[in-house]
């Protein structure tokens, strides 16, 4: 599912798609119904790994797949995203946008909206576990982009974008998958330490 198709499920859920009650029906007509649900919170991915193609679906986000915060570098602010599923095999996903409110020790990774190439031990960041091996848009000869169209720092804001590339393993395997992916995210309260609570 493109970005655009889970912002209009954002907006049936909200609204309607249409703006009115007789107008969503129409205007909704390209999005797959059976996909729509009552949250604003989601993200879609669908990797390839050994010529097997994987699609999991639009994935429902809830605040305990969330890290932002993290008392230990407080007053910075970090924000990563991490979901795990057990069919059709064993996956976790993980979305690190790595220090998002930066403290005199610690400088920002992610500034807001942008385009974001894959680079070396840098976030923001993809990471994905699958059939065993942890692949990582950070290491050696990964590429690809992380698309940040909407941002924000604040509780109940949200993060929305896109991302598309070649993720490398860990060692010395030398084994990719690519991945293609979109999401929107609303900010959960931050964790216990971090200002603004």
């Amino acid at each position: 599912m493109r970005i655009d198709k889970i912002l209009c499920v954002v907006a049936l859920a909200l609204a309607g798609c249409g703006g009115d009650d007789t107008k969503s029906d129409t205007s909704a007509s390209d999005v797959d119904t059976s996909e729509v649900v009552e949250v604003v919170d989601a993200y879609h991915i669908e990797i390839q790994v050994d010529a097997e193609d994987i699609d999991l679906g639009t994935r429902v986000m809830t605040s305990d797949k969330y890290s932002f915060g993290s008392a230990h570098i407080a007053p910075a602010v970090a924000l990563t995203i991490s979901d795990s599923v057990s069919f059709p095999r064993t996956i976790t996903v993980t979305i690190d946008f790595g220090v998002v409110v930066p403290s005199p020790e610690h400088p920002i990774a992610t500034e807001g909206v942008g385009h974001y190439d894959f680079e070396e031990h840098a976030d923001p960041s993809v990471e994905v576990f699958v059939k065993g091996l942890q692949y990582r848009s950070g290491n050696p000869g990964a590429s690809g982009t992380i698309d940040i169209d909407e941002w924000s720092t604040d509780t109940g804001g949200a993060v929305v974008g896109s991302f598309h590339g070649t993720l490398v393993a860990d060692g010395s395997t030398g084994k990719t998958i690519t991945v293609d992916g979109t999401f929107h995210f609303i900010l959960p309260t931050k964790e216990d330490g971090q200002p603004g609570q």
